[in-house]
Formats: structure tokens, C-alpha cells, sequence
């Protein structure tokens, strides 16, 4: 059994979802790609080192259970702040 979605690093500075070692064909419309990494973007005065990534999703339709933590029928995104532990969820 396949992920829903397949988030790959490949850190070439393209941002695409495409990548030679992976056919188009898998996991159409639900992939992301880590493109770059320790890019520094400034917000309100404070300097972080991000990653950036492409995506190109379309949300798990309503039947498949598996990752809807806000019971609004589709799949959400949650991620973690590494430095402080806190949880976010993007419905």
C-alpha cells in the first residue's frame, strides 16, 4: 500500500514537483518536493534559515479517514516547530 502523499527532498534549486527517479504517473496531484534548503527569509525583524518546497495536491476526498483531525471530510496537514514542539494544524 502506497502514502496518500509523497513529500521527496531533492535539493536542486528547481521548484517542481517532477523528478527523474520518481514517474509522473505516481502519485498524481499529491506531491511535494523540498527544492532548496537553508534559504534565509526575514519576518518581523527576526532571520530564520527555511527550506522551500513546491506542491501540487489536491486533497484526499472525503472517504478516507486517515488524517482528517478536524472532521471536516478531507485529508490536513499538520506540522511541528522543531524548536519549540508545538503542533499546527492546516485543515
Amino acid at each position: 500500500m502506497r502514502p496518500d502523499y509523497l513529500w521527496f527532498a531533492r535539493y536542486d534549486g528547481v521548484a517542481t514537483v517532477s523528478d527523474p527517479s520518481i514517474p509522473d504517473t505516481y502519485w498524481p496531484y499529491r506531491r511535494i518536493k523540498q527544492y532548496s534548503g537553508r534559504a534565509l527569509e526575514t519576518y518581523g525583524g527576526q532571520s530564520l534559515n527555511i527550506d522551500r518546497d513546491q506542491f501540487d495536491l489536491r486533497p484526499v476526498s472525503w472517504f478516507v479517514p486517515f488524517g482528517d483531525f478536524d472532521s471536516g471530510g478531507w485529508s490536513d496537514l499538520i506540522a511541528r516547530e522543531n524548536s519549540s514542539g508545538k503542533l499546527y494544524l492546516y485543515p
